[in-house]
């Protein structure tokens, strides 16, 4: 995994604040009110999760990458989970398996794998629990991925 980018992914979350954050959506409204910049975001009040936030973060925009019209990171030829995949170098094949991919975004997952993850219970009764997850929480998962990184190599 490149550390270099996880102190990327950690830096572009800098921006984020619960009222911008959340992590069941790439960038929301972002065809409608053309949002390119964290800026072009907090000014229409759309949110983003972790991984839109990155696509939206200069330093991921001068290492190669941009996002869709819908907000969705592009990076190297992969889209979406792909470009998490090939910007972190996890050598994950299987995307699904990939623990960035829990730390940057909910869509296509297990509401309870997730939590599980950040370490917040799940209830079942309770709808949209992913809106515990703060940016707070995402930083301090990404200062642990950085600190194991930095441990092992």
């Amino acid at each position: 995994m490149n550390r270099e980018h996880v102190a990327i992914g950690y830096r572009a979350m800098d921006r984020a604040v619960p009222s911008s954050f959340d992590l069941g959506v790439w960038v929301s409204e972002a065809i409608k009110e053309n949002i390119n910049t964290v800026e072009d975001l907090h000014e229409c009040g759309s949110v983003a999760c972790a991984a839109g936030f990155l696509g939206l973060s200069k330093e991921f925009q001068e290492k190669g990458g941009t996002t869709s019209v819908l907000g969705i990171p592009i990076y190297e030829s992969g889209h979406g989970e792909d470009a998490l995949i090939r910007f972190y170098e996890t050598g994950h094949p299987d995307s699904d398996a990939s623990e960035i991919i829990l730390l940057m975004h909910g869509l296509y997952h297990d509401e309870e794998e997730i939590l599980d993850f950040y370490g917040i219970d799940y209830d079942p009764n309770k709808m949209n629990e992913l809106k515990q997850i703060t940016p707070d929480l995402v930083r301090k998962q990404f200062a642990i991925l950085f600190f194991i990184l930095q441990v092992t190599s």
